[in-house]
């Protein structure tokens, strides 16, 4: 592989095809500017936004006049356990409003009261107030009616398109090169200004919420430019349901929580008593994954969730678009029957470090969604994902715009060009080393050592065999078809990835949020640090800062 195939030329290069990059999209089209979205998958259908549910959180008041942005703020922040950035969040939760009102002029319709004049909403996980505000069609309605709007505003849409690198000339980002997954072929993309958008790497994991898995493509990206990372340690887990023992990837469990769903354990206990009694099921997502991990440890599994308790006046579209054809499919009538639930990765808290502009350490490139970090902290509230998403996609959109006004193209360096595709083409041909073997044993290592639960021997031993995997199995594994020869590309950045979770996970010695240490299961006392990962010439170098 010698050609590069064809050059692009754009202001902004968006890099993702979920909430966050049609958000961005559509802001850029507002503006009329030259723009370019690339896609690994489908528009609208790759990544985790079809499968999240799409409820974002926001106050508007309308169930409840007492709550206000000030108390959505709180929420967040506090939930986070004061990790969130909190520039970034003051913008999220000051702007969402106005987005939902945008996305419903564009034909996304929410959820209304009977008088059709006020938002319906729902008190979810971790909130104080009732926020929640669901879209009709749930996720995959959301999605759609994105996915059309970008069309219909011709933006220039590359589908089937991974970026395997970005450009840098010589200190801000000149573009990146993508490679067709479905036909080999690579192309080059000359931008002013880049929006990593491209989710995060839910495939890590051996149980996912997911059904379109992210590989960590943009953070092995913005890693290798000088990028910084940060906030890797939180996983998000949730709990997915899994009748008869077989997981189903679907959105996470508020919908069932927030309606008067009750967990059970074999027994038949509402085992939440023990683990918070005075918010029972409506306690924050980390400590009811963790709850339920520790009574299936100790024998008290399946955990089941009994959905009688649910008023017939709360069965909405959410749960009829999201849950019940799926269930349906495994014979399970979710309005009636208990059904089994396990722990599954359902996002990344952390991810590309950025300020309230998006921007990251590297001049040019800005990143938003669930490839950025600073609106979670060490546990997300249900539906800031989405909130966030909606602002942040926008606001990435804005700013990079103002970069590419005030400055020229960078050179591109044909050197790096050429690397990068002899780098592609080494994974290319025929090898001893099967690709899937390959990603089943990362998936098993990262639920030994990076699970719900972690301690050192765990953590010390998943960094030493992410890191032998990334210096002696990466090298030798190679596709001998168009398949194979993307996922080994994929198993690549996710042993990146894994080595940079079980590092920051070694490096925070307590458990806060999602992340809990058996070893050290208290949280520390005063302000909380931040672990930020970045590149060391081949390594990985982690720190902390206060």
């Amino acid at each position: 592989m010698t050609d590069a195939g064809q050059i692009f030329d754009c202001d902004v290069l968006i890099i993702g095809g979920g909430l966050a990059a049609c958000m961005a999209a559509i802001e850029a089209s507002k503006r009329g500017a030259d723009v370019i979205l690339v896609d690994k998958g489908r528009l609208g259908r790759s990544g985790s936004s079809p499968t999240s549910g799409g409820v974002p959180q926001a106050a508007f008041g309308h169930a409840d006049p007492n709550d206000s942005k000030d108390a959505h703020f709180s929420d967040t922040v506090i939930g986070g356990d004061y990790i969130p950035h909190q520039k970034i969040v003051r913008a999220v939760v000051s702007e969402i409003t106005d987005r939902i009102i945008e996305l419903e002029e564009i034909g996304l319709h929410f959820k209304k009261t009977p008088d059709g004049k006020k938002f319906y909403q729902e008190k979810r996980l971790g909130s104080s107030f009732p926020r929640s505000v669901p879209p009709i069609g749930g996720s995959v309605g959301m999605m759609g009616t994105l996915r059309k709007e970008v069309f219909n505003r011709e933006v220039n849409v590359h589908q089937w398109t991974m970026i395997t690198k970005l450009l840098r000339h010589p200190d801000r980002v000149a573009g990146a090169l993508g490679l067709n997954v479905q036909t080999g072929a690579t192309r080059v993309y000359k931008a002013k200004a880049i929006i990593l958008a491209a989710g995060s790497a839910v495939a890590l994991q051996k149980y996912t919420s997911a059904n379109f898995q992210t590989t960590g493509d943009a953070y092995v990206a913005a890693f290798d430019i000088g990028a910084e990372l940060a906030n890797l340690e939180f996983l998000e887990f949730t709990l997915i349901p899994a009748p008869k023992g077989i997981t189903v990837p679907m959105a996470g469990l508020s919908p069932f929580t927030s309606k008067g769903g009750r967990f059970l354990n074999a027994a038949g206990e509402r085992f939440l008593e023990k683990y918070d009694p005075e918010r029972l099921e409506g306690t924050t997502r980390a400590i009811l994954v963790q709850a339920t991990y520790k009574e299936m440890l100790a024998g008290h599994g399946p955990i089941s969730i009994d959905p009688s308790f649910i008023p017939d006046e709360k069965w909405d579209d959410e749960i009829q678009y999201e849950y019940a054809p799926k269930l349906s499919a495994r014979g399970i009538d979710c309005r009636r029957d208990r059904f089994e639930w396990v722990p599954a990765l359902h996002t990344f808290l952390g991810g590309v470090f950025i300020n309230e502009r998006c921007e990251s350490r590297v001049s040019g490139l800005f990143a938003c969604g669930e490839s950025s970090t600073g609106m979670h902290g060490s546990n997300r509230l249900s539906g800031n994902a989405i909130a966030s998403c909606m602002v942040l996609g926008a606001r990435s959109r804005k700013f990079s715009a103002l970069f590419a006004a005030a400055n020229d193209f960078a050179k591109l360096e044909p050197l790096e060009i050429s690397q990068e595709l002899k780098r592609l083409e080494s994974f290319h041909g025929e090898s001893k080393l099967d690709p899937n073997d390959l990603e089943r044993e990362i998936k098993n290592l990262a639920w030994e050592s990076v699970g719900v639960v972690r301690n050192e021997t765990g953590l010390k031993a998943g960094v030493d065999r992410f890191a032998e995997i990334r210096r002696d199995k990466i090298p030798l594994l190679k596709g001998n078809d168009q398949r194979s020869w993307i996922k080994a590309l994929n198993c690549a950045n996710l042993a990146w990835v894994g080595e940079m979770v079980t590092r920051s996970a070694l490096e925070r010695r307590e458990s806060r949020g999602q992340h809990y240490r058996d070893d050290y299961p208290v949280k520390e006392k005063g302000l909380p640090n931040w672990i930020k990962i970045s590149k060391k010439g081949k390594s990985i170098d982690c720190k902390v800062e206060s």
